[in-house]
C-alpha cells in the first residue's frame, strides 16, 4: 500500500516544515489548548488530500443505523479503500489544554473504534482494504518503550473482529517532539 509512503512523507513534512509547528505549538514545545483530535485529524486529512489520488473525506459514516458512528478519515482511490482513526496523547507538561491521555490507552481506544467501524462496514457490504490507528503524541517515554508497547497492542488485533484482522495495517506514530520550530522549508 502506497499509503505507508505518504505517512512517511507526512512525518518528514511535520519535522521540517514550520507550518505544522506554528499551527499546533505556542512556544517551547507547548501544544496550544485549541489543538484537539479534530484539528490534528484535519491537518492529516489535508495532507492526504493533497498527496493521494482519489477521494479523501472526513467523518465517514460506518453504520447506516447509527449516524453518530463515523471514522475520522476515509480514502478511496477507485481501487482500494482505507480508514484512519486519529488519536492524540499529550503529557500535561507539553499541553496547554486540560485533557491528558495515556498513549497506550488512546491507541487501544482507536483500535477498538476501528474494530467497530470495520465490522459495520463489512456487515453493510462496504469493507475496506486498510485500517490504521494514527497517534499524534508528545511525552518523555523512550521510543523503544513506546514501540515495544505498540507491538503488544498490535498483537491484540487477533482478539478483534475478522473484519479488522483482515484489514488492520498498523499503528502510525507521530512524535510531535520532533516537529521543528525553525523555518527550514
Amino acid at each position: 500500500c502506497y499509503l505507508n509512503e505518504v505517512f512517511d512523507y507526512f512525518l518528514v513534512k511535520c519535522k521540517h516544515d514550520k507550518y505544522y509547528y506554528d499551527n499546533c505549538f505556542l512556544y517551547d514545545r507547548i501544544v496550544k489548548k485549541e489543538i484537539k483530535e479534530q484539528e490534528l485529524r484535519n491537518i492529516l486529512r489535508d495532507f492526504l488530500d493533497k498527496n493521494l489520488r482519489g477521494e479523501v473525506s472526513t467523518e465517514y459514516c460506518t453504520d447506516f443505523l447509527n449516524d453518530e458512528e463515523s471514522v475520522d478519515i476515509y480514502m478511496n482511490d477507485g481501487v482500494q479503500r482505507a480508514i484512519i482513526e486519529v488519536k492524540f496523547s499529550f503529557e500535561k507538561r507539553y499541553y496547554e489544554g486540560k485533557t491528558y491521555y495515556d498513549i497506550y490507552k488512546r491507541t487501544r481506544d482507536g483500535i477498538n473504534q476501528l474494530d467497530k467501524y470495520a465490522y459495520h462496514l463489512q456487515k453493510d457490504g462496504r469493507s475496506v482494504d486498510f485500517c490504521y490507528a494514527y497517534m499524534f503524541y508528545i511525552n518523555d517515554k523512550e521510543l523503544s518503550e513506546i514501540k515495544d508497547n505498540m507491538i503488544a497492542i498490535h498483537n491484540e488485533i487477533k482478539e478483534k473482529s475478522t473484519a479488522l484482522q483482515s484489514s488492520f495495517k498498523g499503528i502510525k506514530l507521530n512524535d510531535m517532539k520532533n516537529w521543528n520550530s525553525e523555518n527550514r522549508i
